[in-house]
């Protein structure tokens, strides 16, 4: 026993180094004997446990450990395959000491779970600690959770990688590809023989049809290949690759440890990611003159509380990152009715591929808050505005919060100009400036079909100016048929645009009652006035 009937770390240090099959944690924090000497223990702690196999938990929370230790922590995790938590909290590290941190994660194969807060030196981590994360997930794709103090505005960059690695962690579970999900440095990886099967997603990530709890999940045939892409070999083994093997260790490793019942928690951070709502003011533009819609309230997160002395991972400044939901919600007509609709789920790329393809039963997709989608945004945007130039059936297009660009923007628009089915648009919270959205009302002035568009809280711009507002003045011009635009607009001229937005809905007002429209058609139409169906 150490001093005060408190752990000896000794003792523990030896049965690390023996690789104990009866120790799997290590808990050493607030340890007396360990505060004394810190920087002996974990030197000698981090060359026992770079041979261990068997240890999954580290907790060394308030061990006085600085960044001089540091080092012996980075070799330990660059070697070790067992460990999936360290807990670090309450200790000295500053920026340099994490930085040094993430340079032993970037070829670490197990951690899942890391906690750096509350460090007593420092009071938030910054850019310099962010961007060496950023760089070890350039090789890392097994951390799934970073728990710490950050005071950057690139938070939001950090977030997309950890978002990555659980979504490719559910595809291994779930016996899908995650190859397209692969950062460019393992694209090239060996694929070696193993016997490596995937196992139960681990229960704190967001379920990829809905944020409601399901059953869980009965294992997976063992011939399955992990990456679903590799046939059997010769000897009946399934063919996957090495980080195949490494991340279905880590969704086993996490489906042992996590055996408690689900706990709801907010994700909170000092530094939100760019996506996150500003409050709306007297300044909003709504086109009907009608209230912006309520924003949608965030998925539910289901999470787990930490090992880690029951602490909650998502506490107040930790910076803990929600899996994003990945897969595209279509609704679709069966049994010839429009009134009898159910919803599918299926992964962005098939989805694009229903647009692409004509499917006559598609009518309503979402890829809204898409992992993937947001990964290759500019590429599904060049697919989505080609396959809107030819698609008849598609009346509902949610494609808000995924990055989307004025690029992206413009693919798109090349679709709308021609289509001749789609009603609703939603491109909120993306990355549209002025540029795009003038060239959003370009695309309008010939288009005969599309009822709303929305483009409210873009996350690169405060509210659009006078020039585009003159660009959508200039669109109604030709346009007749759009009823409603919802955004942030910051002029003084936003009447004259709600004057024409309500013009449109009178025109649909008298088609639906029967009564002539010619007199309030603008100038351009009159001589030869368009057919027009009313709003449905």
């Amino acid at each position: 026993m150490g001093r005060f009937g408190s752990v000896s770390p000794s003792e523990v240090i030896d049965k690390v180094a023996a690789d104990d099959p009866s120790l799997t944690v290590v808990d050493l924090a607030n340890n007396p004997s360990f505060q004394n000497n810190p920087k002996e223990y974990t030197k000698k702690l981090c060359e026992a446990l770079s041979g261990n196999t068997l240890v999954t938990e580290v907790n060394l929370g308030h061990c006085e450990i600085a960044d001089e230790s540091v080092p012996d922590i980075a070799a330990m995790l660059n070697k070790n395959t067992s460990v999936v938590t360290l807990n670090l909290e309450g200790n000295k590290l500053k920026s340099e000491g994490a930085g040094e941190l993430a340079r032993g994660l970037a070829h670490n194969k197990s951690l899942t779970a890391l906690s750096l807060l509350n460090q007593t030196t420092i009071k938030a981590f910054g850019d310099g600690c962010l961007q060496e994360f950023m760089d070890a997930f350039d090789t890392n794709i097994t951390l799934l959770k970073i728990t710490w103090r950050l005071d950057s505005r690139k938070s939001f960059a950090l977030n997309k990688l950890i978002t990555r690695n659980n979504e490719i962690l559910r595809r291994v579970n779930s016996g899908r590809s995650y190859d397209e999900l692969l950062p460019s440095a393992l694209k090239g990886s060996t694929i070696e023989p193993s016997a490596t099967t995937p196992e139960e997603a681990p229960r704190d990530s967001l379920d990829e049809e809905s944020t409601k709890e399901k059953p869980e999940a009965a294992a997976e045939d063992p011939g399955t290949p992990v990456s679903g892409t590799q046939p059997p070999n010769s000897s009946g083994r399934s063919r996957t690759s090495s980080i195949g093997e490494a991340l279905s260790n880590v969704g086993r490793r996490l489906s042992k440890m996590f055996t408690g019942p689900p706990t709801d928690v907010e994700s909170s951070s000092d530094s939100p990611p760019g996506d996150d709502k500003e409050t709306q003011d007297d300044a909003d533009s709504h086109a009907t003159g009608d209230q912006a819609p309520a924003q949608a309230p965030a998925p539910e997160v289901k999470r787990r509380r930490s090992s880690f002395a029951g602490q909650v991972v998502s506490g107040v400044g930790a910076v803990v990152a929600a899996p994003v939901k990945t897969v595209g919600k279509l609704t679709s007509r069966f049994s010839g009715g429009a009134e009898n609709k159910r919803t599918l789920s299926v992964s962005v790329k098939d989805s694009v591929a229903l647009l692409t393809n004509n499917d006559p039963n598609t009518t309503t997709l979402d890829l809204s808050n898409s992992a993937v989608f947001q990964m290759k945004s500019q590429e599904f945007c060049d697919q989505i505005g080609e396959a809107l130039a030819t698609n008849t059936t598609i009346t509902d297009l949610n494609l808000s919060k995924n990055e989307i660009s004025d690029m992206g923007v413009s693919s798109i628009v090349k679709g709308l100009t021609v289509n001749k089915s789609l009603i609703t648009l939603n491109l909120e919270g993306n990355r549209i400036r002025s540029e795009g959205a003038e060239e959003i009302s370009k695309g309008l002035a010939q288009n005969t079909t599309l009822r709303s568009i929305s483009l409210f809280n873009q996350t690169n711009t405060k509210a659009f100016g006078d020039a585009t507002l003159q660009a959508f003045i200039d669109m109604f011009e030709t346009n007749v048929t759009l009823l409603k635009i919802t955004w942030r607009l910051d002029s003084r001229k936003s009447f004259a645009l709600n004057k024409l937005i309500t013009r449109n809905n009178e025109i649909d007002r008298r088609l639906k009652a029967g009564r002539d429209y010619l007199d309030i058609l603008p100038e351009k139409l009159k001589e030869n006035p368009p057919t027009l169906t009313p709003s449905s």
